[in-house]
């Protein structure tokens, strides 16, 4: 026996390769892939609701939930107002959950401003109770591949406000020092520069400011209910093509669409009759971006380059 394995031992190292291992093709990981969308499920009393599959108009959350079918998605990326109208629990149950439910273990939601007309977000709250990450205040943050990704809470006015003096604030300040990865992604629900009924949003100039000052590259929101990408911009919102952050505003998730309001100048793309989601595929120094609509048309594409 110890003659046989001599000579089985001698053979495997002519043949180069370990009797104790088998050797392994190399194989390279692809880039993690985000998706990310707000104004999402209508409530299920409402007329548009149809059991979930919504009428010709409004109420296109399925369609914008089959976008994810069969993608390896790394996380997904609710932007707040996720449950019309009053984000309570029993309406997340039947509704949001009836479509997003598959996709739970990877959602690193936001809340919107219809998830606090129910006392303290507490539906929203209940919904993700599991998820400590995502416990009120709402803010928290989280690295994937080489990017960092934050989430933060933009209903300042249900947190004890906002700023940099503020909780949130100082959080915010210390977790950009500390963090280590080269490309960052913010996001939160009320957009800072905005074309549409809503206008943009100036109670998270502050965060906006101390990203620009980290060099951060993108920020996703919601709230206005179409689908934006924006030049971009400096802390004053003057074109920056050097280290300016790139806005995208994700709000066609199926509620309905807003068509009113006025342009912003500094707006790139804008398309406010379809529903789809933004996907973001993160590379060691930039992000490809899709904006598909729920026909699985692509309808606005390209590359940020991390600072």
């Amino acid at each position: 026996m110890k003659i046989k394995f001599f000579i089985a031992s001698a053979a495997a190292i002519v043949l180069g390769f370990s009797l104790f291992s088998v050797p392994q093709a190399n194989s390279v990981e692809p880039d993690p892939v985000i998706a990310a969308v707000g104004d999402i499920a209508c409530s299920p009393i409402s007329s548009s609701y149809k059991d979930g599959y919504g009428t010709s108009v409004n109420c296109h959350h399925k369609g914008v939930a089959d976008l994810m079918v069969g993608r390896d998605l790394a996380a997904f990326l609710p932007l707040g107002d996720l449950q019309y109208e009053n984000g309570d629990l029993p309406a997340f149950n039947t509704s949001y959950d009836k479509w997003f439910a598959p996709y739970y273990g990877i959602t690193r939601p936001v809340p919107g401003n219809h998830e606090y007309r129910t006392t303290n977000a507490s539906g929203y709250y209940s919904y993700f109770a599991d998820k400590n990450y995502a416990a009120s205040p709402g803010y928290y943050s989280y690295d994937v591949g080489d990017w960092h990704l934050v989430a933060l809470n933009s209903n300042c006015t249900k947190i004890g406000g906002c700023g940099g003096s503020k909780p949130q604030g100082k959080w915010l300040k210390a977790d950009l020092a500390s963090n280590t990865k080269p490309c960052t992604i913010a996001y939160w629900h009320h957009p800072r520069f905005n074309s549409g009924e809503h206008g943009g949003v100036k109670n998270m100039t502050w965060a906006w400011n101390m990203l620009y000052a980290k060099n951060g590259e993108i920020i996703l929101n919601g709230h206005e209910h179409s689908y934006q990408r924006f030049q971009p911009l400096d802390r004053y919102g003057n074109v920056d093509y050097n280290r300016g952050i790139v806005e995208f505003v994700s709000g066609a998730g199926g509620k309905n669409h807003y068509t009113g309001g006025s342009t912003n100048p500094k707006s790139a793309f804008q398309n406010t009759t379809d529903y789809g989601m933004l996907f973001l595929t993160l590379r060691p120094d930039s992000a490809d971006y899709e904006w598909v609509t729920e026909a699985g048309v692509v309808k606005d594409s390209g590359t940020i380059n991390c600072h």
